[in-house]
């Protein structure tokens, strides 16, 4: 198992205040069981069964006990005994390796004639929203201009995290917990040196849409961080997250010389 170290931003005095829990309120293991609609399914259609076993137990059964004739019983045998995506290893792996990154508190995002608008949150020391300039990543070539129709929202997080051993993550859309994502999240992937010491950062994009209103409750999962093994997520109280960054820049100086 990795690990996913995480500090709060030196300057920001009143997050300094808060306790080890603090990163509850933006990051949190994305695990099967924390899915609504995971925890739904069942490993069969139409039964509770909870291995292959006890499916074709309960079959027999209800053969035994004239609840079925022979034809039923072999057509649900045969119709029913197939495994739902309770079972894909590839959907619980990308949870299991995943961290949620939440709203640490309500959000209102607005569009008004094809430009942002932001309603800080009276908690705004629990984050930042800004926005890339569209010029930034829309292309000039019409037909290569595939985000033409978005606006770009970035949120940042007076938070900074690092891997041991510099294993990389990426972003995606929280898909299996949150059916009804107000933001799209841009694909990024962070390797190398920037896993070291980085503002936790997610940039979103939204469409272009005349006054409309995106209200984001706290605790609404926005994207998740995805890694290629599970992570223990362990608080750093030091300021290695800053001298990574001198000790960085004072490298870069010495080799322009």
């Amino acid at each position: 198992m990795g690990t996913l170290y995480w500090g709060v931003e030196e300057h920001n005095h009143v997050i300094n205040n808060y306790d080890d829990k603090l990163i509850e309120l933006y990051l949190e293991s994305a695990n099967p069981g924390k899915s609504n609609w995971f925890r739904s399914l069942t490993l069969f259609p139409g039964s509770r069964a909870k291995n292959v076993v006890e499916f074709f137990n309960q079959k027999y059964k209800q053969f035994a006990h004239g609840k079925l004739n022979y034809d039923e019983y072999i057509n649900e045998i045969q119709s029913e005994s197939y495994l739902t995506v309770r079972q894909c290893p590839g959907i619980k792996d990308l949870m299991t390796h995943s961290y949620m990154v939440k709203a640490p508190c309500d959000i209102v995002i607005g569009t008004d004639r094809g430009s942002l608008k932001f309603a800080q949150p009276a908690d705004n020391f629990l984050l930042k929203i800004q926005h890339h300039h569209p010029e930034q990543f829309h292309s000039p070539i019409e037909k290569h201009n595939i985000f033409k129709d978005q606006l770009n929202v970035k949120i940042t997080f007076p938070i900074r995290v690092k891997t041991k051993n510099k294993v990389p993550w990426m972003f995606t859309n929280p898909v299996y917990h949150n059916a009804d994502s107000k933001l799209d999240v841009v694909l990024g992937l962070v390797a190398g040196d920037y896993t070291q010491t980085t503002a936790l950062i997610l940039n979103t994009t939204i469409k272009i849409s005349e006054d409309q209103d995106i209200h984001i409750r706290k605790g609404d999962i926005l994207a998740y961080m995805i890694f290629p093994e599970k992570m223990n997520l362990v608080r750093k109280k030091d300021n290695f997250f800053l001298r990574g960054l001198r000790s960085k820049f004072t490298m870069t100086r010495k080799n322009d010389l």
